[in-house]
C-alpha cells in the first residue's frame, strides 16, 4: 500500500536539508531564503509558464526526458545504497574523530534525503509522461499544456535538487579532506604510510 504521508515527509525532509549549510543549521540570512525560494519555487513556475507560452510539445522530448531521468534515477539508487556502507565503514574506524563522524553522518543523511526526493521527482516525471501518452487523444491541447507545465516544473526542481545535492557533497568532501590533512600523526606507523 502506498503511504502518501511518507511521500510528503520525504519532500519536507529534503527541503529542510537543502536549506541547511555545512554546519547543519538552517540559514537565517534573508538573501539565502530569497535565493532558495527563487530557485526552488519561482524559477520552476516561470519555466512552466514559458514552456506553455512557447507551445512546447512534450511528444517531441518524451524519449529524451525519459532516458535521461532513468539514467539519473539508476545512479541515485546506487548512490543511496552505498551511503549506509560508507557510514558503517567510518563508524568502525578506530582512529575516528567523534565530532567529524557526526558531521559526516549528518551530511550523508541530508544527501540521502535529497536523493530520495530526486527519485520521487523522477517518478512524478515518468507518471506525467505516461498520462500524457495515454490521454493525448482525448483533449490533445489541454493535456499537452498540463503535461508540459508539470514536466517543466518537476524537471526544474529535479535539476535544482541535484545542484543542492552537489553542494552537500562538496561540504562533505571538504570536511573529510581537511580532516585528513590536519590530522596529527601519532606514531611512526602513520609516518611510514
Amino acid at each position: 500500500m502506498i503511504n502518501f504521508s511518507l511521500l510528503i515527509k520525504i519532500k519536507k525532509d529534503a527541503i529542510q536539508c537543502m536549506k541547511k549549510g555545512s554546519d547543519d543549521l538552517i540559514s537565517e540570512k534573508k538573501s539565502h531564503r530569497i535565493s532558495f525560494v527563487f530557485f526552488f519555487t519561482i524559477l520552476p513556475i516561470v519555466i512552466s509558464i514559458i514552456s506553455i507560452y512557447l507551445n512546447i510539445r512534450l511528444s517531441d522530448f518524451r524519449n529524451f526526458i525519459a532516458t535521461g531521468i532513468a539514467i539519473f534515477i539508476g545512479l541515485f539508487f546506487s548512490l543511496l545504497l552505498t551511503i549506509g556502507g560508507k557510514i558503517r565503514t567510518e563508524r568502525n574506524n578506530r582512529d575516528m574523530d567523534l565530532e567529524q563522524f557526526k558531521s559526516y553522518r549528518n551530511n550523508m543523511k541530508q544527501i540521502a534525503s535529497i536523493i530520495l526526493y530526486i527519485i520521487q521527482l523522477g517518478l512524478l516525471i515518468f507518471i506525467t509522461i505516461f498520462i500524457d501518452s495515454v490521454f493525448l487523444k482525448i483533449h490533445p491541447c489541454y493535456i499537452n499544456y498540463l503535461s508540459v507545465a508539470l514536466v517543466s516544473f518537476f524537471m526544474s526542481r529535479f535539476l535544482v535538487s541535484i545542484i543542492f545535492m552537489i553542494q552537500k557533497f562538496y561540504y562533505t568532501n571538504r570536511d573529510e579532506i581537511s580532516n585528513l590533512l590536519y590530522k596529527p600523526l601519532n606514531d611512526k606507523e602513520d609516518i611510514d604510510k
